[in-house]
């Protein structure tokens, strides 16, 4: 062990992996979506475009070398929603956008990171797959949550555009709010802290029919594998 907090990379590798940068700008319409991408992202791009706004591109898309993307049909069509609500900011929420939601919004040609990896197209296709799926995987330790929201708060961070609707916040941030537990492991849970009806589906098809069908209706819902 060193004292420093970065070691050298392995003998034999700084000519591949640790030579090439992590991610590139290109033009956002250099990229195509997967054709036959099973994800249903409609509903969730409007919040991502507001966690652009707000933060810009914490991570890049990945994509293959000849533009079609791997990870991140979400935040391309989260891109493309930002000139029209550039249009409709006022002179002050503006000053507020990061600097890459603003090229972004502005650009004739706007630009995106990328990182680009070099797979055949079944592997590219797994891979889109397991991205998506592992997501769906982790559940949320509430009590800790509430906690973090809290402290954000405290410190003066704006909570909207964090994934979670004004009333599940509010619901959160109540002192009584579900989840919260005196010996802080805050209960592993996938849904608390709102108003919620729980419907069983028969299989992942029917899942994704109704989400479309309530998307449609203007209801907030979320899809949970329990």
């Amino acid at each position: 062990m060193t004292d420093n907090a970065y070691s050298d990379p392995p003998a034999g590798m700084m000519d591949n992996a640790y030579s090439d940068s992590a991610a590139e700008w290109v033009r956002a319409d250099s990229l195509r979506p997967w054709t036959r991408n099973p994800r249903r992202n409609d509903a969730a791009a409007k919040d991502v475009a507001r966690s652009l706004i707000r933060f810009g591109f914490g991570a890049p898309i990945v994509a293959r070398p000849n533009g079609e993307i791997i990870s991140g049909h979400t935040r391309l069509k989260a891109v493309a929603m930002l000139p029209g609500l550039y249009r409709k900011a006022t002179v002050a929420e503006r000053e507020t956008w990061a600097p890459d939601a603003v090229q972004l919004a502005t650009a004739e040609h706007p630009l995106v990171p990328v990182r680009m990896m070099d797979l055949t197209e079944q592997q590219a296709h797994a891979l889109a797959l397991v991205d998506n799926k592992l997501g769906e995987l982790a559940t949320w330790d509430m009590g800790t949550l509430t906690d973090i929201l809290r402290d954000l708060e405290a410190d003066g961070a704006a909570l909207d555009g964090l994934g979670w609707t004004d009333e599940e916040i509010k619901a959160l941030m109540e002192p009584d709010a579900p989840g919260e537990s005196g010996d802080g492991d805050g209960g592993e849970q996938a849904m608390q802290g709102t108003y919620a009806v729980l419907v069983t589906c028969t299989d992942e098809r029917h899942q994704r029919t109704l989400l479309e069908t309530f998307a449609e209706e203007g209801l907030e819902c979320r899809a949970w594998n329990l």
